[in-house]
């Protein structure tokens, strides 16, 4: 394989790509990921993905819902801060927590899935109806009818 050949390799590889991401926003000091090294740590977490052995999956979804719940929170203070000031510094903090809790619950979500365990008040919402004001919830088994809340 050729020098130019390796390097469009590498670009496109996803392991390479996401332990160089890694290591760019790790701030720990001088201690620096070598390159080798974060690859061959992502392929062996990579390979426990593919066996079966979903901790690592769950350990960073829980702790991204974490920080997405703490996102949530200080933009939602900020928020709240800036209602009473001119402009649109408090709507656009407000927006920014919004999401910030959308993308929690859909990581909740996946973490719930990924684990197996699914419990009622953890189910996402199939449809919200703005007009009538209801969330239908799926069935929980076959058989079992759609849980349907009116507000």
């Amino acid at each position: 394989m050729t020098a130019a050949q390796e390097i469009a390799a590498r670009a496109i590889d996803p392991c390479a790509t996401s332990s160089n991401i890694v290591a760019a926003f790790r701030e720990e000091g001088d201690a620096a990921i070598d390159p080798e090294h974060g690859q061959a740590a992502m392929r062996a977490r990579v390979e426990a993905v593919r066996t079966g052995a979903f901790d690592g999956a769950e350990a960073t979804l829980a702790g991204q819902a974490a920080a997405l719940n703490a996102i949530f929170a200080y933009m939602a203070r900020r928020g709240h801060a800036q209602l009473d000031q001119p402009g649109k510094a408090g709507e656009r903090y407000l927006r920014l927590a919004l999401r910030a809790q959308t993308q929690c619950r859909a990581t909740l979500n996946v973490l719930a899935g990924v684990t197996g365990h699914r419990p009622e008040d953890a189910e996402a919402p199939r449809q919200y109806t703005q007009i009538e004001r209801r969330i239908v919830y799926p069935a929980a088994g076959p058989g079992e009818p759609e849980i349907v809340r009116h507000y």
